[in-house]
């Protein structure tokens, strides 16, 4: 039986292991601000959440540009640094 918050084994109910009851978060800044992200999130996922836009968009994790083919595999982690940008054009 699976059931929010915790696992239940079906034969031996009484070793039902408990996970974190609130979600888990970390702290991390993006674009210079400060804010919570939840634990496990990935590049893919916070770009996602951020911006609507497919393209046209470059991703720095700690200073460092992540390919935008590595973003679903990379998480993030408290204390990350994390700027994302659009390119925008006209003049």
């Amino acid at each position: 039986m699976l059931a929010t918050g915790r696992v239940s084994l079906l034969c031996r109910p009484d070793l039902a292991f408990p996970f974190k009851d609130e979600e888990s978060t970390v702290r991390i800044t993006v674009n210079g601000q400060q804010q919570d992200a939840d634990d496990g999130l990935d590049l893919a996922e916070l770009v996602g959440r951020i911006s609507d836009r497919s393209t046209g968009i470059a991703v720095a994790l700690n200073s460092e540009v992540v390919p935008r083919g590595s973003w679903p595999g990379t998480a993030v982690h408290p204390g990350d640094r994390i700027d994302v940008v659009t390119a925008v054009q006209g003049g």
